[in-house]
């Protein structure tokens, strides 16, 4: 089975160089067809996954086995894009405390982030976990639900139930678990990331300024966390803020160079600005980045337009029109 997980991802890279290569349109349904394939075989591995899980539990039940409480190596380690993926994805993550495997049966009391007791509980947990995994949101946070009201002074417990929620459009019920985490929790870390989710509730509703608050405090608690200060930089600039977003999109770059959404907005912001100079400079860091996104070419079309380059402007729009036509 794990020789089947293998040659799936390896399928996925390849595809992925392939994509990265000039292909014919034929090449491109062979690959999409490719792609089906792909997925209908881990929906099976799903199916499995969930049968396996309810397997496992009726034995325990039927014949009064108790499994250790414990997890795999890494199994409690807060992984920042994944929990922050539902905003904008980011290359940033964090590794929580603990390596190695995690007896949860023998936790520290104080450290309520992560200590996590009982066989119910800890079942629920990892079935959630793995619905989570699967974009299984609702799933979920049904799962996240059962584990906070056995252990509810397990905090991170309330904090994956919140961004679960979040995730599900359960906005209600979202706030009333991340303001308890913020409540509870001293960790920056921590702190920042449920802000950001808070944020990113009201920002999907467009409540900009609403969400803006939460955005910086997010950056106050922790200034290397990277999400946040992209969605106060996006922030400013949907309220037309422009320069306030150029400052913010700086400090994405300062914090991970070679992010191209950054770099694109940024010069954005710039023409608005009508610093075609620094725009144009972002938007060729843009394009080094990722050649194939239409959005940067066009962007660099206009640019290079307002700038009297007629023949550049030609060649990007150019790049465009071929770029949505794959795309299409």
């Amino acid at each position: 089975m794990f020789s089947t997980f293998t040659a799936i991802f390896e399928a996925l890279s390849f595809i992925e160089q392939d994509l990265s290569s000039e292909i014919t349109d034929s090449q491109r349904e062979v690959i999409i067809e490719t792609l089906i394939s792909l997925r209908n075989t881990m929906d099976k591995c799903m199916q499995y996954w969930i049968k396996f899980e309810e397997r496992v539990n009726q034995i325990q039940e039927r014949y009064s086995i108790s499994l250790p409480d414990s997890f795999p190596p890494g199994f409690m380690d807060i992984d920042a894009e994944d929990i922050l993926s539902f905003g904008r994805p980011t290359g940033s993550s964090y590794t929580g405390p603990g390596q190695g495997e995690v007896d949860l049966s023998e936790g520290d009391e104080e450290d309520e982030f992560i200590c996590l007791s009982g066989e119910g509980a800890i079942t629920s947990f990892r079935k959630a976990m793995g619905f989570w995994g699967l974009s299984m949101v609702s799933e979920a946070a049904g799962e996240f639900k059962k584990v906070t009201a056995q252990q509810p002074n397990f905090i991170l417990g309330h904090f994956c139930l919140g961004v679960a929620l979040a995730q599900s459009g359960q906005v209600e019920e979202a706030f009333k678990e991340l303001k308890l985490v913020l409540a509870l929790e001293k960790d920056p870390l921590i702190r920042g990331m449920a802000l950001n989710t808070l944020g990113v509730v009201l920002a999907a509703q467009e409540q900009y300024r609403q969400a803006l608050p939460y955005f910086t405090q997010a950056t106050e608690e922790e200034p290397g966390l990277l999400e946040p200060w992209f969605n106060r930089a996006a922030i400013y600039y949907n309220l037309q803020c422009y320069r306030e977003a150029v400052d913010n999109f700086e400090r994405v770059l300062e914090l991970s160079t070679g992010d191209w959404e950054a770099e694109l907005h940024r010069g954005r912001a710039c023409s608005f600005l009508e610093r075609y100079e620094d725009a144009l400079v972002s938007l060729e860091r843009a394009y080094r980045i990722n050649p194939r996104e239409p959005l940067i070419t066009f962007e660099l079309a206009s640019i290079y337009r307002l700038l009297g380059k007629n023949k550049h402007a030609r060649h990007y729009g150019l790049l465009t029109r071929r770029l949505l036509k794959q795309k299409a």
